[in-house]
């Protein structure tokens, strides 16, 4: 990987672009015209640790997910750098590996980071935590607290 390249020239197709901003910037680490780029390479997505622009847009005319921990309207210019490629990065406290499995849920600015290895285990626990969560609401909806209906769902 050339130290020192425009990121969005890096991207792998088929894949989320997790990208981590160095702490105390300002600027926005992806905008419109970086996105723009990564779509046509063939990026599913984004997930910023940092600041980004643009995030309608993208969201709306590439119809790209996105998550971002803040916005700016303020843009990099072309100098937002890369420095390593296929590391592992913090994004807050998570632990994010090369190769573990992004979703994005731009609708409510969530993501989540799988770790590859225990992609399997999450998709078996999946079908009974949304039975759950569905009694509970059931429950909820009947006029029990929500501490009553965590406790007997």
């Amino acid at each position: 990987m050339p130290t020192g390249s425009i990121y969005s020239h890096l991207i792998v197709p088929e894949t989320i672009a997790v990208l981590s901003q160095p702490k105390g910037a300002r600027t926005g680490t992806m905008g419109g015209i970086m996105a723009l780029r990564i779509s046509k390479l063939g990026a599913k997505g984004a997930l910023v640790d940092g600041r980004m622009r643009d995030v309608r847009y993208l969201k709306e005319s590439l119809d790209m997910p996105v998550w971002c921990k803040l916005t700016s309207i303020v843009a990099t210019s072309g100098e937002c750098k890369a420095h390593a490629v296929n590391v592992p990065i913090y994004v807050g406290p998570t632990k994010v590996e090369p190769n573990d499995i992004i979703l994005l849920d731009p609708a409510e600015n969530e993501a989540i980071c799988i770790p590859k290895d225990k992609f399997d285990q999450v998709l078996e626990m999946l079908p009974g935590i949304a039975a759950a969560d569905e009694r509970k609401m059931g429950h909820v909806l009947n006029g029990m607290s929500v501490e009553e209906a965590a406790r007997i769902s």
